[in-house]
């Protein structure tokens, strides 16, 4: 054992050391495309001359999504970008190792094979060659479970659901620890009365203006491209239109609010495990999501790794679904658009895993 923790270590090193070095190209040569997005649109901001479409094209998100990235205004750009991803790819790893370390106490030759395998994950490194903050919002949801300091497991979590809001819905399953909710809360507030204060006055008008014409609750048409891996593009890229009914969306939400529900009241008279309902209600999130990238179900993999460790095998048809780029896939019909939509359909197979978990055990501890 001690030779295939030692091999499949220094093949994590080894893989790790290539895609670092790939990155460095694309900082040295080019851009971080998002980062770059998000750069421009803080520096922006407090400008004399100041374009306040440019900000608002930078994120779907509300103009909070920016308070993480004032810290970069007036930096030197290739300095911001190498801090940037340096952060980034350090959030990723200790998402992945204090997850392991916490739950199964011993690193094994399995975890630096399964992290030796992330640097494949479409989305992961995705994530990291666009220069997109996904490994801090991931570090910022499993805080939560691995961060011991109150104020920094707060402190992270708040700039997670800063960043993409999805997050927030994790709270879900801390419904028995109120005071945890109410301080998480209370930190979000913050950030948000934080915008309304610091940032230019009529940015949240212009923002709900220009958001609205692009909410899918709203819209006919929908762009099927596969880095959106919404319900509805998932939906027009089966049905060969990019007309779309809003109605199939509200009955997306209906259904899953159904489903949430079912599992909340079970979750409580079960006391099913916090991590994996966790898990239900940010994979629930992420398919209710109007707009989630492909990068966005990166947040997945620490827990998908961690079920691997704990030989739930059937995990790995989620995390090889969740992983995949669906469009590297040569395919017709059905296989083609189910491929298309590997991150939805993978996401979609996690959540009817962790129902019907919730009803076969009566008490999971991991």
């Amino acid at each position: 054992m001690k030779f295939f923790k030692h091999a499949t270590f220094w093949i994590f090193l080894i893989v790790w050391a290539s895609r670092i070095f790939k990155l460095s190209l694309i900082i040295k040569n080019g851009l971080l495309t998002d980062f770059n997005t998000y750069f421009l649109a803080v520096n922006n901001l407090f400008n004399k001359s100041q374009n306040i479409d440019l900000v608002l094209k930078a994120s779907y998100g509300p103009p909070f999504v920016f308070l993480p990235f004032l810290i970069f205004i007036n930096w030197s750009f290739k300095t911001a970008e190498i801090i940037f991803t340096a952060v980034n790819i350090l959030a990723y790893f200790f998402s992945f190792y204090l997850l392991w370390k916490i739950y199964l106490k011993k690193i094994t030759w399995l975890f630096w094979l399964l992290i030796s395998l992330m640097s494949y994950s479409f989305p992961l490194i995705f994530s990291l060659g666009m220069g997109n903050p996904i490994g801090i919002v991931t570090l910022g949801i499993y805080s939560l479970f691995i961060v011991k300091n109150k104020f920094l497991k707060r402190f992270l979590f708040t700039v997670s659901s800063l960043i993409k809001i999805f997050p927030a819905s994790v709270l879900i399953a801390f419904t028995d620890k109120k005071k945890e909710i109410l301080n998480c809360l209370l930190f979000f507030t913050s950030g948000l009365m934080l915008s309304l204060v610091i940032l230019p006055k009529d940015i949240w008008p212009r923002y709900l203006l220009w958001f609205n014409q692009f909410n899918p609750a709203n819209t006919t048409y929908v762009n099927p491209l596969i880095y959106n891996q919404s319900f509805s593009s998932t939906l027009v890229r089966f049905i060969g239109s990019n007309q779309y009914s809003s109605l199939y969306y509200y009955l997306l939400i209906l259904a899953l609010f159904i489903i949430g529900g079912i599992f909340f009241f079970k979750y409580k008279i079960t006391r099913y495990n916090r991590l994996d309902s966790m898990i239900f209600y940010l994979s629930l999130s992420l398919l209710i999501h109007p707009f989630p990238w492909q990068y966005y179900f990166a947040v997945l993999l620490p827990y998908l790794v961690l079920q691997t460790g704990f030989k739930r095998y059937y995990n790995l048809i989620p995390m090889f679904l969740i992983s995949i780029d669906g469009n590297r896939f040569i395919g017709t019909g059905f296989i083609k658009y189910f491929l298309d939509g590997s991150q939805f359909f993978g996401t979609l197979i996690l959540i009817v895993i962790l129902f019907f978990n919730v009803f076969k055990y009566k008490n999971i501890n991991i």
